[in-house]
């Protein structure tokens, strides 16, 4: 299955994603990643799945559900899909729903990849550092991947693209959020020029076991700083909702695809469909693990890598 949701997201509404790339297979193995440790790095355009599967499940789930947007999101990094370009023009002609494409960005100094995107409602850019030295602490990119190539990139794309560009910013505790080290974001956001910034910690299990949520006042002080660029908003997840969702099964098996669930959101599913041990019964039959972290549990999807996914104790798991 390609194509999951809705699923509520405070600043896209209900929200169809579109997975298009395998499981991570990124161009970055960012210690926080809530998809664990990258299994494949890569910065070489493939054709992953097969493009009529995909546009069929995309128009069927579309005319069912009624999305707000299609978000091409996947479980790595979308860019590297060779049928990104096609299947935005072909979401577009087929379902008339605004899209929105997440990437970290990497590959926007490639013409093919800018001219692929230019459909786009939304591109959502990541950016969590303002040097050399953090982007290697904390995207841990491709060894042909350059900072300065990357960030110049993004400053095409915005010279050439007509829709809106938001920006995520993902701090985390003593990696990349010293004042200097948000300063030094804060400038080279600024040669984005985007329309929306959004910040982020830690919510869910991320793939190392030392990486932690930075603190209230580091978030607060770059709110101030990015906020002299563009509206700055801090990331919230949505609310657990059950519209859109055929029973409990589907809704924690989908929603968890997009990032861990804690465990008591789940809970929360359970009652809402009037299920009792669902939760129970998908972690008994491996279809979801239990992660601990920072003294939360975190359900995520069962798959070959499973727990292996996260370098995290297994101490206190179930």
């Amino acid at each position: 299955m390609y194509v999951y949701g809705p699923i509520n997201s405070i600043r896209l509404g209900r929200t169809l994603y579109v997975n298009i790339v395998p499981n991570n297979v990124c161009s970055y193995n960012c210690v926080y990643c809530h998809c664990g440790v990258t299994r494949i790095q890569s910065s070489v355009r493939e054709k992953f799945y097969p493009f009529d599967d995909i546009m069929a499940e995309i128009i069927n789930r579309a005319y069912h559900t009624a999305p707000r947007h299609i978000s091409f999101i996947g479980e790595g990094e979308p860019t590297l899909s060779r049928d990104l370009g096609s299947l935005i023009e072909q979401t577009r002609l087929k379902t008339e729903v605004p899209i929105v494409i997440c990437t970290n960005g990497s590959l926007l100094f490639r013409k093919d990849v800018r001219q692929d995107l230019a459909g786009a409602e939304v591109v959502i850019i990541k950016i969590d550092a303002g040097d050399e030295n953090d982007f290697l602490k904390i995207n841990r990119p491709l060894n042909n991947l350059d900072y300065q190539m990357i960030i110049s990139g993004m400053t095409k794309f915005r010279g050439e693209f007509d829709g809106q560009i938001w920006v995520d910013v993902m701090l985390v505790k003593n990696v990349n959020d010293s004042h200097q080290d948000i300063i030094s974001i804060s400038e080279t956001i600024q040669k984005i020029r985007p329309n929306q910034i959004y910040v982020r910690t830690l919510t869910s299990p991320p793939a190392e076991p030392n990486v932690h949520p930075a603190e209230t006042p580091t978030l607060e002080f770059a709110m101030t700083k990015f906020g002299n660029i563009a509206p700055t908003s801090m990331w919230r997840e949505g609310s657990v909702e059950v519209e859109g969702f055929i029973d409990a099964r589907q809704a924690l098996l989908e929603i968890s695809r997009k990032h861990p669930l804690a465990k008591n959101r789940a809970l929360e599913l359970e009652r809402a469909f009037s299920a009792p041990g669902i939760v129970v019964q998908l972690i008994e039959t491996r279809e979801l693990v239990e992660i601990e972290y920072e003294n939360n549990k975190y359900l995520a999807p069962s798959c070959a890598e499973s727990k292996q996914r996260y370098r995290l104790s297994s101490e206190g798991n179930t």
